[in-house]
């Protein structure tokens, strides 16, 4: 649910281009996708493998927010 609340943030920062909905996109796939990985492997992955893995999702979570950010049309940009 929070992997789907995540990609529904950054499909409305398309339309809105409100900081915050790009923010909560991060967040919550920053959240959701360790959690999945923890999911599906039934726990075998030690805490050290989830907190990189938690470091790698964050910075590919920031770097497609940072590109849906420069798509901006030059208008809204200020």
């Amino acid at each position: 649910m929070t992997l789907v609340i995540g990609l529904v943030c950054f499909g409305g920062y398309l339309v809105e281009q409100a900081a915050v909905l790009l923010a909560l996109g991060v967040l919550s796939v920053t959240v959701a996708l360790p959690e999945l990985v923890w999911d599906w492997t039934g726990g075998a992955l030690g805490g050290p493998v989830v907190v990189l893995l938690v470091g790698a999702v964050f910075l590919a979570a920031s770097a497609l927010g940072l590109r849906l950010r420069r798509r901006a049309p030059a208008s809204d940009q200020r």
